[in-house]
């Protein structure tokens, strides 16, 4: 029961961490676009970079969890998604900020293929709620940014988008550290109940020898014990048949000729 509420509180996070980043940026918009001086076709590019991102490097992240597996690419995309979201902060730089935000969408779109093969790995018989879980975490991640950049965030912040984007990234590192912290005892635990499957399983060598033994045992009773006839031919009462093994050829001919086997049961 704990490991299920901790791999669906791991996947709620994950959830969260898919959105915190992305949507940080809307708020911010008119402060990037009179401090760097953006035209309004590059705060197209600055908005449509992410959706670009998650459609192209979703193939490179599906390779991704192919090869070094769900739980690895979901700690990688976390660590870059965190990464790009501070890196826009550099600067002030209209190319660090469109290298930012390509190295968070990257982030997320390593990050939204892994959680599906993970909520079949640690929440198998729960897969639909599980499910529910993370999704409920990606809407939380998409209310943050938008309901308190402007009221809250900035107004601490002194007004500085570079630094929002710092301050939104601070959770997603948090959530990264949290998932390997999680995963590394669950996989602790895995490792410990595999150790003594295993050791249950060396005795699997003995009882097999115990099984076949009995096994040969009965052969060796059975074998040269003569089974009692069931079937005779009524054309010569030598030539009976058990029952068992191949019919002999008297019986064959006799069944293709149109009769019964019941016709020659011995009564």
């Amino acid at each position: 029961m704990a490991g299920a509420i901790r791999a669906l509180l791991l996947l709620w996070l994950a959830g969260v961490a898919l959105r915190l980043t992305i949507l940080a940026v809307p708020p911010v918009i008119p402060l990037i676009h009179d401090d760097l001086h953006l035209s309004e076709t590059q705060v197209g590019i600055l908005s449509g970079l992410p959706m670009v991102l998650f459609a192209a490097a979703a193939i490179a992240g599906s390779l991704m969890i192919a090869r070094l597996g769900a739980l690895t690419a979901l700690l990688i995309g976390l660590v870059l998604c965190a990464a790009g979201s501070a890196l826009r902060g550099i600067g002030p730089h209209i190319a660090m900020l469109y290298f930012g935000t390509i190295v968070t969408a990257f982030g997320v779109a390593v990050m939204q293929p892994a959680l599906p093969p993970l909520v079949r790995t640690w929440v198998p018989q729960r897969i639909g709620f599980a499910t529910a879980v993370y999704t409920n975490g990606l809407l939380i991640g998409e209310i943050l940014p938008a309901g308190l950049t402007i009221p809250l965030v900035l107004p601490l912040l002194h007004q500085s988008w570079q630094w929002d984007f710092v301050f939104w990234a601070v959770p997603v590192a948090i959530i990264a550290a949290i998932s390997a912290f999680g995963t590394a005892n669950a996989l602790l635990l895995f490792a410990a109940e595999i150790s003594r499957t295993l050791a249950q399983a060396k005795d699997l060598p003995a009882v097999f020898r115990k099984s076949n033994a009995v096994g040969a045992g009965r052969q060796h009773a059975l074998k040269g014990k003569k089974l009692p006839p069931l079937y005779r031919n009524p054309k010569n009462r030598t030539e009976t048949w058990a029952g068992r093994g191949n019919r002999p050829r008297w019986l064959v001919a006799a069944l293709r000729g149109g009769k019964k086997l019941e016709a020659f049961a011995i009564k």
